[in-house]
This record gives structure tokens, C-alpha cells and sequence, in this order.
């Protein structure tokens, strides 16, 4: 199979259009839904580059973005995943990634939302299942201490999934 899943997943390449510019864009290394990249980079972009550009950016990114999404994941042996969420302006991007039993970290997909409860985080790891993640040996799902994604979780995976609480996020709480 071709495509990001195959080695792993090189976001960098879904902002090849803008690497060779020079002016001063957001930070192009986050991962952005389709309709976030307009709205991101309408203002930002918009100021230094003609619209034909901007036109073939987003659509080329949209592309691979539709490309990085829809790709099976059932090619790989995946002995944890990690669910978080991280804010993008004023949108909340749920957000999956594998690790390999070589310890390697392979983005799954990831959800823009306008919240992280129970019923948008099921629906996304659904959506993961739908694209073939394998979980029936069991695996291990590392998440903060979110209840909403601890219960979708529980409901989408059942028994097959071991929940740990992030150690990083776990220390952060704590010294907040």
C-alpha cells in the first residue's frame, strides 16, 4: 500500500505548497482539518500570497489530508494508542496516535470538535475501527484524565482496552 500509513506519517509533506515562501506564516507543522486550514490561513496567507496559490494549497492539502484519513489501518501492529486533545484557536482537534511494537508513533486520524465529550470522541474512535484498527488482541490507551474520552473508550473498544492515565498530563495536574 502507497501513502502515509506505509512509514509512518511525515506531516510535512501535506505543506509542501508553502515551504519555498517567504512570509510570515502560523505554525505549518500542526495537524489541520480541511475547513480549519481555510479558516487558519485565510488571514495569514491571504496577505502574502495571490489567490491562485492559496486556491492550489488548499485544495492540494485538502487532498492529502482526504488521502491521510481514509487509509486502512489495519497494516500495522499497533501496541498502544495515545487519544488527546489539543486546542487550535477555537476549535478542539481530538486526536489518535499508534505506537508499533517497535516504538514507533503513527498517526490514526484525528477530529475536529467543538468539545471532547463522550459521544464526539466515540464517533471518532468508531471511525478508526471502521478503518480497520485492530484491537481484538487488546490495547493499551493512554489518555489524560478527560471523562469523556475515558468513557468513549470504554464504550467503543469494551474489553479489549486498557486504560492508563497519561503520566505526563497526570504530573502536570499535579503541579497546577
Amino acid at each position: 500500500m502507497g501513502g502515509y500509513g506505509d512509514k509512518g506519517t511525515d506531516i510535512s509533506k501535506i505543506f509542501f505548497p508553502i515551504k519555498s515562501l517567504n512570509c510570515d506564516l502560523l505554525a505549518c507543522s500542526a495537524i489541520l482539518h480541511p475547513s480549519t486550514l481555510v479558516f487558519l490561513f485565510s488571514t495569514s496567507v491571504s496577505q502574502c500570497l495571490p489567490s491562485t496559490v492559496l486556491r492550489r494549497f488548499i485544495r492540494a492539502s485538502t487532498k492529502k489530508l482526504k488521502e491521510l484519513m481514509e487509509r486502512r489501518l489495519d497494516t500495522r501492529y499497533l501496541v498502544a494508542t495515545i487519544i488527546d486533545v489539543k486546542r487550535f484557536k477555537d476549535e478542539e482537534m481530538i486526536i489518535a496516535l499508534g505506537i508499533t511494537a517497535e516504538g514507533k508513533k503513527v498517526l490514526l486520524g484525528f477530529t475536529q470538535a467543538g468539545t471532547e465529550n463522550a459521544s464526539v470522541c466515540k464517533e471518532f474512535l468508531a471511525s478508526l475501527l471502521r478503518r480497520g484498527l485492530t484491537i481484538e488482541e487488546g490495547v493499551l490507551c493512554v489518555i489524560d484524565d478527560s471523562k469523556g474520552i475515558r468513557k468513549a473508550v470504554e464504550e467503543a473498544f469494551g474489553g479489549y482496552a486498557l486504560i492508563q492515565r497519561c503520566q505526563w498530563h497526570k504530573k502536570e495536574n499535579v503541579i497546577d
